[in-house]
């Protein structure tokens, strides 16, 4: 990998970490001291498994799955997350209106919803761009990492995944604010 790749990757690793601490808008606590030893972080062209390392998560997962994705395309990713539904973990999917009626991520949709996981797609002028995926009230992984072939095997894209509870709540929470929010987000 090429030096300026490297120095490009790095700052966007930070960028997404100074995200994951300060997330919460709004919040006055949205800060949090977070122990280097609860932070993983993979580059799609330096490592290549960002999904083997998202799917790890998602098998991992026993109680519930929030994903708030701009695109879900990765059928590995996918299989990952209808594995969990069918061993009773509860899962939703949030992602965005535009690319959920492309035939590039709408396929993948469907196969979802056969299987009734709920999906909700956005209303409000703008893109539901986020990469979150919330596991367990425990661990976030997040980043510049769609879930799709290009960003896992072409793109420069991080994902990062912290393993704190106190930060998990409060995107849960985010994430819950968005779900029930009817003014901004509709059933798929």
């Amino acid at each position: 990998m090429k030096l300026g790749n490297s120095k490009y990757l790095l700052g966007i690793m930070l960028i997404v970490i100074i995200c994951i601490i300060v997330f919460t808008r709004g919040d006055s606590d949205n800060k949090i001291l977070v122990d280097s030893k609860n932070i993983e972080y993979y580059f799609s062209q330096r490592d290549r498994n960002s999904d083997e390392k998202l799917i790890e998560a998602i098998d991992s997962a026993r109680e519930r799955v929030d994903m708030a994705i701009y695109i879900l395309q990765r059928q590995d990713i996918v299989n990952a997350v209808i594995s969990a539904k069918k061993r009773g973990v509860v899962v939703r999917i949030i992602t965005d209106r535009d690319e959920a009626a492309t035939n590039y991520e709408g396929k993948e949709l469907k196969s979802l919803k056969r299987e009734k996981i709920p999906i909700k797609i956005n209303t409000h002028s703008g893109m539901m761009h986020m990469k979150v995926t919330i596991l367990d009230n425990s661990s976030v992984a997040a980043g510049s990492y769609n879930y799709t072939d290009p960003a896992t095997e072409e793109n420069d894209e991080v994902l990062v995944i912290v393993k704190n509870n106190i930060i998990a709540e409060k995107w849960e929470n985010k994430f819950n604010n968005m779900w029930l929010d009817t003014g901004r987000f509709r059933n798929y």
